[in-house]
């Protein structure tokens, strides 16, 4: 089962029920396809208020324990927080462990 937080997390988009625990859950998507073809994306957000005060948090173990990634041509990939804790940004391809498989019309195709 999927769910929703009711309240903005900073942290976690999803929390999943696996049957046996509560996975908080991050997505995070890319569109942009570097010249080594991979796909590139940020894992900074970046938030603050109106007086300026910025604050750019990154994947933090603690406080997220998996990062689901989609790409602009449906592939999915899956991280355990600790891999991507504190990093800026990753690069994926379908060529890695953390690859799971591509979505065509609601299949997933590995």
């Amino acid at each position: 089962m999927v769910s929703r937080p009711t309240n903005h997390s900073p942290y976690y988009d999803l929390i999943v029920d696996d049957g046996q625990s509560l996975i908080r859950v991050e997505v995070k998507s890319s569109n942009y396809k570097s010249p080594s073809g991979g796909f590139q994306l940020g894992l900074r957000t970046g938030g603050g208020n109106q007086s300026g005060n910025y604050e750019h948090k990154r994947i933090d173990q603690a406080k997220t324990d998996r990062v689901f990634i989609v790409t602009s041509d449906f592939c999915m990939y899956c991280y355990n927080s600790s891999d991507l804790h504190m990093r800026n940004a990753v690069t994926v391809n379908p060529d890695l462990p953390s690859f799971i498989g591509k979505m065509n019309f609601g299949e997933v195709v590995r």
